[in-house]
């Protein structure tokens, strides 16, 4: 059965995690966080921007987890990042590639930094958006609903009201 969500984590995983197992076998060591911070990024942006579409977006509680869910896995993430960045100052992205220091693999190590970096760093945004999301979505449902039809109802009769004057000014 195939999924009608586009760009799926597992789609993800297998199309920009697969090109640095192949190159670089097991001198890479972020794997795993790699993969999660992937997982992260694509599953909360789409709850962050399709959320008022799901079956759940009226249970308070799902809500409530959702505010308070991401700061283990945001400190966790901003962990990842310092890791990744401590290790590639340190050592370089070249030393993923055992003893070859060819152009092409000096190219790739760019691409795994720049690819690391993005998800991870994304992630951390969606990370940090998603409870600002979910606290918005309690006060747009707290609200008193204001009726804005009387208000553009008013301002449509005011419209019209004036238009006749101006029709019958020509006339």
């Amino acid at each position: 059965m195939k999924s009608c969500h586009g760009f799926s984590p597992s789609f993800s995983q297998r199309y920009l995690c697969l090109p640095i197992y192949v190159k670089c076998g097991t001198n890479y060591t972020f794997y795993i966080e790699n993969i999660v911070s992937i997982i992260l990024f694509v599953t909360l942006t789409r709850l962050l921007f399709l959320f008022s579409y799901t079956p759940y977006c009226r249970s308070k509680w799902l809500r409530m987890v959702l505010i308070f869910l991401p700061i283990p896995f945001l400190m966790y993430q901003i962990g990842n990042l310092y890791d990744f960045q401590k290790f590639v100052d340190e050592e370089g992205a070249i030393s993923f590639f055992k003893d070859s220091f060819e152009i092409s693999d000096y190219n790739f190590s760019r691409f795994i930094k720049y690819q690391f970096l993005f998800f991870c760093v994304s992630a951390i945004v969606t990370l940090v958006l998603l409870p600002v999301r979910m606290i918005i979505s309690f006060g747009a449902q707290s609200i008193p609903k204001i009726k804005f039809n009387f208000f553009i109802n008013k301002n449509i009769e005011i419209w019209r009201s004036s238009m006749n004057l101006t029709n019958t000014a020509l006339r």
